[in-house]
């Protein structure tokens, strides 16, 4: 028996009409299933119904850089797991192994639109481990996988240069070269595991997978590290590098072609100074935060400006948040980054559909949308917050759904009050914006180590 949810003529911002319509949404099992100025029939007369007149209705925003859920707020050392100082390569080490949904950062974020997440590693390590791609509501990390490793995070710079300079990463060569000595690695062991007829790997075998046609006594032995590095070095997932300054990003770009990976660009804040050599790569760049205070020198060049300059140029753009580094409210950080030459439509992509295609392509995930021009606007959206819900999507059909995680409607008395599993009418308090105006242990340890 179907479940049936209408939206009575919420004000939608869809992502295809630059201006935004009023109009029903009807709801089917979690799904959209049909948009219309008004919707009327049986199945209308039996849904569940919430009065969203004057009501901005948004898909969920996408943050595809950021740490939410491995540091603890207002928690100290107890809750500071984004980092892995023991060692500068990590490979092997897994976000979803740390990651607290319980943590008051998630509950900001759904309060923020955002509905899921690339989140994992920070960027102390040459290789860090693998980041994930959740959705932002559950009680268990398990149940908000979109997908359980998504990229193997890197670093280049400052951050690994700092961390390590007194056990064997001093220079930017050195973590140049700790990069190339673990793909070749990898590669060697690739090479054994295949010829003894292992098309997987150890793992993959431990777990039952394929043993009979493996010749056991041919196989490598096991590294844990190296297991973690084949999805790489594969082609199943890319490399997510860390980079600030432009040699550092040319450096990512220039090891990625050498052993023809998959990449993707975090920060890029020197991006405007290879704007135009950025564009002909083609590799996907994800800019921010450009708030706060440029704490190292890599920073000193971070502005607003450079998401459009690099959209201008032909590259494909997503805004982050890097949270906790700023919370997680891509509404803030997307709003001032338009030019005359790239229009409204440039924040709207970089907080949903470049995120989604980068991340999860053909996968399930949220597509978010964003319809302002200035930070002034924003100012205003921030004073009408509790006016805006914000749905999740099924990216395979590129349509909207809601939550999986729920799945009984709720009728909300008054829309400026509304919540419920599925639909949430976020509300921003002075004493909320406060809390976002002081620092995290993650931001002064970000001042105090530079490590994100």
């Amino acid at each position: 028996m179907s479940q049936y949810l209408l939206l009575k003529q919420g004000t939608i911002h869809n992502a295809v009409d630059e201006e935004a319509f009023v109009a029903d949404i009807l709801i089917e099992d979690g799904k959209i299933k049909k948009i219309a100025p008004v919707l009327e029939g049986k199945v209308i007369n039996e849904a569940a119904v919430i009065d969203a007149m004057g009501i901005d209705v948004y898909p969920g925003f996408v943050d595809a850089h950021c740490h939410l859920g491995l540091d603890g707020y207002a928690v100290g050392f107890a809750g500071q797991d984004f980092n892995e100082l023991g060692d500068p390569v990590t490979p092997q080490l897994s976000a979803v192994d740390a990651i607290n949904p319980q943590d008051e950062t998630f509950r900001m974020a759904r309060e923020g639109g955002v509905t899921c997440v690339s989140t994992g590693p920070g960027s102390s390590n040459v290789i860090g481990g693998t980041f994930c791609v959740i959705k932002t509501y559950g009680n268990r990390v398990d149940d908000m996988i979109v997908r359980e490793k998504s990229a193997m995070k890197i670093a280049f710079g400052e951050n690994p240069k700092n961390c390590y300079k007194e056990k064997g990463v001093y220079s930017r060569m050195s973590v140049a070269a700790k990069l190339r000595e673990v793909l070749q690695k990898t590669i060697i062991y690739d090479k054994k595991l295949r010829e003894a007829g292992c098309e997987t790997s150890w793992n993959e075998i431990n777990r039952g997978s394929g043993e009979g046609q493996v010749d056991i006594s041919k196989m490598p032995a096991y590294d844990a590290k190296l297991e973690a590095m084949l999805p790489v070095i594969r082609g199943e997932i890319p490399l997510k590098a860390h980079a600030h300054r432009a040699d550092d990003i040319c450096t990512a770009i220039r090891i990625a072609k050498e052993f023809h990976l998959g990449l993707r660009l975090d920060h890029v804040t020197d991006g405007t100074l290879i704007a135009k050599e950025l564009g002909a790569e083609h590799f996907p760049v994800a800019v921010g935060p450009s708030f706060g205070h440029a704490t190292k020198y890599e920073l000193k060049n971070k502005g607003f400006e450079t998401p459009a300059i690099l959209a201008d140029a032909g590259c494909e753009v997503s805004i982050i948040t890097d949270s906790p580094v700023i919370e997680d409210w891509l509404t803030i950080a997307s709003p001032s980054t338009t030019l005359p030459s790239s229009g409204i439509i440039l924040p709207l992509r970089t907080t949903t559909s470049s995120p989604e295609r980068t991340l999860v392509s053909g996968t399930r995930t949220s597509v978010p949308w964003l319809r302002t021009q200035t930070l002034s606007t924003f100012r205003a959206m921030l004073r009408a917050r509790s006016s805006r819900l914000f749905l999740r999507v099924h990216s395979s059909s590129r349509e909207p759904t809601l939550s999986r995680n729920m799945t009984e409607p709720a009728v909300a008395k008054s829309p400026r009050r509304m919540e419920t599993p599925m639909l949430k009418a976020s509300s921003t308090s002075t004493s909320s914006l406060r809390r976002h105006r002081q620092h995290t242990p993650f931001q002064r340890n970000l001042m105090e180590r530079n490590t994100v």
